[in-house]
């Protein structure tokens, strides 16, 4: 596990403040498909996402991005959540797959459909899987999860404990899923 400080005074596109970023990256003995498509299936996000755990997950937008109809951009609604929404996108081809989604308010996924042209500060995070070809195990998968959190009114020790906890957490749950 990997974790890491930043602190943003203003980069265009991320929100300021301290931020703690926690990455690790996992051998699994499933095929790469099957990790993409566990991760990229709505219905799966509440048994390995803290925020969506014990909610209903819709998609309320969902535009294809290519020929393949599992690379594609959605907003995603959480029934224990009215106050965000998440922006994800999904990508996949026989070299590998991400799954990368941020946090958005619904009053700023309104601006862009209407074509307000404002600057979305985004904390993204998500999933790198790649065909572990070289690996000890045939056919698996190496996969990377970053995890980004903005540090308020707690210690550093405590704020790299939640990444940290988070990202353990996921992994774990996504292990037992997928294996």
């Amino acid at each position: 596990m990997e974790v890491k400080t930043n602190k943003r005074r203003g980069d265009p596109g991320k929100p300021p403040g301290l931020h703690r970023t926690a990455g690790c990256t996992v051998e699994l003995i499933s095929s790469h498909n099957r990790v993409f498509d566990y991760l990229s299936d709505i219905q799966n996000r509440p048994q390995w996402e803290r925020m969506s755990s014990g909610s209903s997950v819709q998609a309320l937008v969902n535009i294809t991005t290519g020929p393949d109809p599992r690379n594609c951009i959605s907003v995603l609604a959480m029934s224990n959540h009215k106050d965000i929404l998440i922006l994800q996108e999904c990508c996949t081809d026989a070299t590998g797959s991400y799954v990368i989604f941020a946090p958005i308010s619904p009053d700023v996924f309104q601006s862009m459909l209407y074509g307000v042209d404002q600057e979305v500060p985004l904390m993204p995070f998500g999933f790198s899987i790649l065909p572990n070809v070289s690996g000890s195990i045939l056919d698996g998968t190496l996969l990377t999860m970053v995890f980004q959190i903005t540090v308020k009114n707690v210690s550093s020790k405590q704020a790299v404990e939640v990444v940290t906890q988070i990202v353990k957490e996921a992994l774990q749950r996504i292990i037992e899923a997928v294996n």
